[in-house]
């Protein structure tokens, strides 16, 4: 919406979007993830150490990475202001905002 202009049209629709978003991205990304740690940490005696260290250790990555990428949400979304949008590399591509 924002690339379109669409999101200067009609702002309501457009904050209603931002809301939807984060809300099917904590649920989806976060609320899967959660959901297999508490799967491991419960079937830990039905499984060799090698596969619960694997996924204990796969999980906390992607948990890491998701972090990452909400916060990269948030930046470009406006939640965390302009020092956001500068340390999340938003608009990185940008020529006029290049620094020399």
């Amino acid at each position: 919406m924002q690339l379109s202009g669409y999101a200067l049209k009609s702002p309501m629709i457009y904050r209603g979007i931002q809301y939807l978003n984060l809300f099917t991205f904590v649920i989806a990304r976060f609320g899967v993830q959660l959901w297999q740690i508490n799967w491991i940490l419960r079937h830990y005696s039905y499984m060799s150490t090698f596969f619960f260290a694997l996924g204990t250790i796969g999980s906390i990555t992607f948990l890491i990475i998701n972090g990452c990428l909400l916060g990269r949400i948030l930046a470009a979304d406006g939640y965390l202001g302009e020092f956001g949008k500068k340390h999340a590399a938003i608009n990185r591509d940008d020529p006029a905002k290049k620094e020399e």
